[in-house]
């Protein structure tokens, strides 16, 4: 089961029990179970995907993908670890709040691929090991279930790879490029939060990490020397985290 289809079936599972939830609620008390400075752990899987192009259509010469320029995808789920550190506000029914999370792990697309259906040729790849944002939430809380949407601006670590695995193995030729990537985007999520007492609670966060589209020229890495061949690449990370929070 992908971590997409996990995603998929954690949402509607909290938009059904969110819709149980504040159904009835007419309070407008203020909860006490949330509000204030909290500190957590979270652990999780970040799925990244990698898109990538060859926007001078040289390995459609080649290898006849068949369209230029050619694309690829690659995507593969890691485990995270975490921390994070927050303030809440609530005023009646509603939670405002800011938050900053950052976690670390192999987060890694690599994935060996060839543009005609023939041997892997090509190894494009993106590897990041920081993950994390700083955002502002807004939700409803009702006794002790909040509900909220977040969003902000994401950093990774990204860094971007390409090789041509053939050329390497056949002519120990080394062509393409090793790059850091794109380290700031944008990144949105949901999240449930459970109060087990005034002090600490569980929440289930569904996020997605955007970053944008960078430009590569492809070297012969022996001497540096540019191809004259460009490559794009972007990258988006899916991920679905438990967090545990202790209110200050």
């Amino acid at each position: 089961m992908t971590l997409r289809i996990i995603q998929k079936l954690v949402l509607i599972s909290l938009l059904s029990l969110s819709a149980l939830a504040f159904a009835d609620d007419t309070s407008s008390s203020t909860s006490k179970y949330f509000g204030g400075w909290y500190g957590g752990v979270q652990l999780g899987a970040a799925n990244i995907e990698t898109k990538s192009r060859d926007l001078d259509g040289w390995f459609g010469q080649i290898d006849q993908c068949g369209i230029t320029p050619c694309t690829a995808k690659s995507s593969k789920t890691n485990a995270t670890v975490g921390l994070l550190l927050g303030y809440d506000y609530i005023v009646s029914s509603q939670i405002m709040g800011v938050f900053a999370e950052g976690s670390l792990g192999n987060i890694n697309s690599k994935k060996q691929f060839t543009w005609n259906g023939g041997d892997p040729s090509y190894m494009a790849n993106s590897e990041a090991h920081k993950l994390g944002s700083v955002r502002a939430k807004y939700g409803f809380v009702k006794d002790n279930f909040a509900l909220y949407v977040s969003g902000g601006m994401a950093y990774s670590d990204i860094k971007q790879k390409y090789q041509d695995v053939n050329l390497l193995i056949l002519n120990n030729e080394d062509k393409g490029f090793n790059k850091d990537g794109n380290h700031i985007g944008s990144v949105f999520g949901l999240g449930a939060d459970y109060a087990i007492n005034e002090k600490s609670s569980l929440t289930i966060d569904l996020s997605r990490y955007s970053f944008g589209s960078k430009n590569h020229e492809i070297l012969d890495n022996a001497d540096n020397n540019p191809q004259g061949y460009s490559y794009e690449m972007k990258d988006t990370i899916d991920t679905v985290k438990l967090e545990y929070k202790y209110r200050f």
